[in-house]
């Protein structure tokens, strides 16, 4: 029935109701950028007030788009809505297909999935077009975001202790993980407070990764925080991680702007196979007694999770932009470092 809707339709969920074993799956070919399928609160005449809460069935609460389509479907727009796959312990909350447009996802709440929100993009078929945006993504046990979205824009939004019962370094709250290629992503003014296992606070995983091909990402005005960090803890990460795999990696035309980490990891921002890259106005803060504090390294992998890396296909580093950028080291040590630079290779041009 949601596939045959007709553009401009609204779907309306009382305040202060529950639903059970919910999933909203849908590929509507009529919704359009201006006339979407949009799913939204209202306030009942019985007061409800509490936003609606999904129960997400054991698949997902929403999944956007059709397996190996070729054709583009929406747009949609989700607002005002728990996403909850506690009861069901959920694969996703949310979770799109390629060739899915034209989303917003606005004032809704992702807690309790595997994966909060996922796009399955393609080499092809981009995800594109997606808002994501005032939203409280938390508690979801190995991925806050996982996939990459293009000409799209993540901004906001708070990330809280994502990824708690993956292995330390391979969760994340928020995985640009884009083997299949990402262009144009902006991820601004969001809020990241912990990743991993432990109280709300203490980071054992990554807070924002990306990998594979990224082409004009732009990460900006965040502020990242955690109480305590361990081993495979990550703040800005964008590196090749997927060792020695065809076409290489890359970060081209990438921005890292005006981001402030407070406590976020052993190494703030790190970044390899990024050439080009401009990095500037950032603040890394560092008040944790630590044997290795680092605020920024290029080029630069988490040294958390160790391992060799065939980056013989990868992007080298070249012509960087590094400027406006500081740290404070309240507890330093003998291994502190504001600005790791070693490593770069001849000509490197920083």
């Amino acid at each position: 029935g949601l596939d045959s809707l007709p553009a401009g339709t609204v779907l309306r969920f009382a305040r202060g109701g529950a639903w059970a074993s919910v999933f909203i799956q849908t590929e509507n070919l009529n919704a359009t950028a201006s006339s979407r399928i949009t799913f939204e609160d209202f306030t009942p005449a019985w007061g409800g007030s509490a936003a609606p809460i999904m129960h997400c069935g054991a698949t997902a609460c929403v999944s956007l788009g059709n397996f190996g389509s070729t054709t583009y479907d929406g747009g949609y727009t989700f607002r005002n809505f728990k996403f909850d796959g506690t009861t069901n312990t959920s694969t996703w909350c949310v979770t799109a297909s390629e060739a899915t447009q034209y989303v917003t996802l606005t004032g809704v709440e992702v807690t309790g999935c595997g994966v909060g929100i996922q796009s399955n993009q393609t080499a092809t078929l981009k995800n594109r077009y997606w808002l994501i945006t005032s939203s409280n993504i938390h508690h979801n046990t190995s991925q806050g975001i996982l996939g990459g979205f293009s000409y799209s824009t993540v901004e906001r939004n708070t990330f809280t202790q994502n990824a708690t019962d993956e292995t330390p370094g391979f969760g994340h709250n928020y995985y640009i993980g884009a083997g299949s290629g990402t262009a144009n992503l902006v991820v601004r003014f969001n809020t990241f407070y912990g990743s991993g296992a432990g109280a709300d606070g203490a980071c054992a995983n990554g807070h924002i990764t990306g990998h594979g091909q990224l082409d004009s990402l732009v990460v900006e005005g965040n502020k990242i925080e955690s109480t305590s960090y361990t081993a495979g803890c990550g703040g800005i990460n964008l590196n090749p991680a997927y060792d020695g795999t065809q076409p290489g990696e890359y970060c081209r035309n990438c921005i890292v702007r005006g981001n402030t980490l407070i406590n976020a990891a052993a190494v703030g921002i790190a970044v390899s196979g990024a050439p080009g890259i401009v990095i500037e106005n950032n603040w890394v803060v560092q008040t944790i007694s630590s044997t290795v504090s680092t605020g920024f390294a290029h080029p630069g992998r988490n040294p958390s999770i160790g391992g060799s890396f065939d980056d013989t296909y990868d992007d080298a580093d070249s012509a960087a932009v590094f400027r406006n950028n500081g740290c404070y080291f309240g507890s330093p040590s003998d291994g502190a470092i504001c600005i790791n630079f070693s490593g770069q290779p001849t000509g490197t041009g920083l």
